[in-house]
């Protein structure tokens, strides 16, 4: 619909240029499940992962889903065999970080306290070039929020994240680079309620002020890509 209303052109040169079509999930279609399968190819059945958590047959016991799973079984890891060059910029569950001919920036599943970086020094660049954290912590468990300030934080965190992306995009050798934009999840975790109008807290005359919203999110995001 987006496209339709001519808010996504470069998505929409995309498509007519090359090849598109709806992604299938995983089975169970939960993210942590997604992930990894997304970055091995392998069903959930082989990545031994069906949520945030994996289980550990032999301790009985649940961990999260980490770099540890992704380390040399992701395509990545298969292309970086071939002397191509890789930069990876806040994959999910991607941490810790670990040594690849490239970088790497972890994403949703690390702390800003932590080393999300590979070269551990690329964070402290990043920092001091952005003047602004990496990765905002925003809890979906808020029963209650103030959408304005959700909104002026998503685009805010976005901004940062768009000059992070362009700085390492020129700056640094590449062969195969990968952006994950988390906050297209975000943002229709938090505003379905205004898009969707079956939603049972949809409100005509508020939604349509957050439809707008929205509908410039998108457009901000079309223009980054």
């Amino acid at each position: 619909p987006l496209i339709a209303d001519g808010l996504m052109p470069n998505i929409q040169r995309l498509i007519s240029m090359g090849s598109s079509g709806e992604l299938r999930s995983t089975v169970p279609p939960i993210s942590g499940t997604s992930w990894l399968s997304f970055a091995t190819g392998k069903n959930p059945k082989k990545t031994g992962a069906y949520d945030f958590l994996k289980f550990d047959r032999k301790t009985k016991k649940l961990s999260g889903v980490s770099s540890n799973d992704f380390k040399g079984h992701s395509f990545w890891d298969i292309i970086e065999k071939d002397n191509k060059k890789i930069g990876l910029l806040h994959m999910p569950m991607l941490f810790p970080p670990y040594e690849i001919d490239g970088f790497m920036i972890s994403g949703i599943g690390s702390s800003e306290n932590w080393d999300i970086s590979f070269p551990k020094e690329l964070k402290q660049e990043l920092t001091k070039y952005c003047q602004e954290k990496l990765i905002t912590d925003i809890h979906y468990n808020q029963p209650h929020y103030d959408e304005d300030k959700f909104i002026g934080e998503l685009n805010s965190v976005f901004d940062q994240k768009v000059k992070i992306a362009k700085y390492l995009i020129k700056e640094k050798q590449w062969d195969l680079f990968i952006w994950v934009i988390s906050e297209t999840d975000w943002i229709q975790h938090f505003m379905w309620k205004h898009i969707d109008e079956s939603h049972p807290d949809y409100d005509k005359e508020k939604s349509l002020i957050y439809q707008k919203k929205f509908d410039e999110f998108w457009g901000r995001v079309d223009k980054a890509i």
